[in-house]
């Protein structure tokens, strides 16, 4: 069966000095916010597209220290910052929280083995970090967003310095978007492919009465507050007042965290006020970045864009579109 090596997770971490303890189940990361969870979940959930969920990594850091201020909008503009979580909202009795999900595949063994205990690890680290620079009393997130003063980030072990070995995997990811069909251009150090939005989209330069979803890749585009990695944006044809961004964002991190058919979350939705709209926002630091396969997140932004139109159409904030070919 299927299964992921969570002790590959520990040692990961471990080799970051960062410590774990075992958990019923899987293992928790102590730190000044309280207790990182990372557990594993058996399951058996079909997807939408014909395979089955077996297993799925939580990764959650509850934050209940934000309840007062931890509103839509406050979270919106710290998610614009999302490295490789997502900071929700507190509801139903639930206190704000970072969060991480990886659902796994029957059948997924090479990635379970040797990807996502990686990844399970990037973001377990990226939640200690964001939880400690978020608290009341720490070098200050909110500081920087009103200020733009960037917070000493030692905390994170961040060095600067040029991405290694990425330019083939976006070579490998664009292979990967061609060859499926995906209208794709690309340069040495960036990746932007489409995907269908409506029935016969290809691009938004060939068919513009068709509206396609937007995936950018980018290694020279600057973290404001982490620096040089790897940069991934989903953006969405779907337009959005500046009042309503922030709840849907919001709306849309609750949903990936409550559901198993997803692909993997790491990042997190955020207004998007350049286009009007909501994005999903990932970063990966250089230290980590060359171990993110741009392949992996090409095909889980096809499969993010897929589901969050259905979302979007079930609550009514986008309309669903079927347009005859010709």
């Amino acid at each position: 069966m299927t299964s992921i090596d969570l002790e590959a997770t520990r040692q990961q971490l471990a080799s970051w000095s960062v410590e774990t303890k075992t958990s019923e189940s899987g293992f928790v990361v102590p730190g000044p916010a309280g207790d990182l969870e990372v557990g594993v979940e058996s399951v058996d959930v079909p997807t939408i597209d014909g395979h089955r969920y077996v297993q799925v990594v939580r990764i959650e850091q509850t934050l209940p220290q934000l309840q007062s201020w931890a509103t839509p909008e406050t979270v919106g503009s710290i998610n614009k910052l999302a490295s490789s979580t997502a900071l929700v909202s507190g509801r139903a009795g639930l206190p704000p929280a970072l969060v991480a999900k990886i659902p796994i595949l029957l059948g997924d063994d090479d990635a379970a083995a040797n990807l996502y205990p990686f990844l399970v690890a990037v973001a377990a680290y990226a939640a200690k970090g964001w939880a400690y620079y978020l608290l009341p009393g720490s070098p200050s997130i909110h500081e920087f967003l009103l200020t733009g003063v960037v917070p000493d980030l030692k905390f994170f072990g961040i060095h600067e310095a040029a991405p290694v070995g990425v330019a083939p995997e976006l070579e490998v990811g664009r292979q990967w978007a061609v060859g499926r069909g995906f209208a794709t251009t690309a340069g040495e150090n960036w990746l932007n492919t489409e995907f269908p939005w409506d029935e016969g989209a290809i691009s938004s330069s060939v068919t513009s009465d068709r509206a396609t979803s937007l995936v950018e890749i980018s290694t020279s585009e600057r973290h404001p507050v982490l620096g040089q990695g790897l940069t991934v944006r989903l953006r969405l044809p779907v337009a959005l007042p500046p009042e309503g961004q922030a709840i849907v964002a919001d709306e849309l991190n609750h949903w990936e965290r409550d559901h198993v058919d997803m692909v993997p979350s790491l990042g997190a939705w955020a207004p998007d006020p350049q286009v009007s709209s909501v994005a999903f926002r990932a970063f990966f630091a250089t230290a980590f970045s060359p171990q993110v396969y741009v392949r992996n997140m090409v095909w889980w932004m096809a499969g993010r864009a897929w589901r969050a139109k259905r979302w979007l159409v079930a609550a009514g904030v986008a309309t669903e579109r079927r347009l005859a070919d010709g």
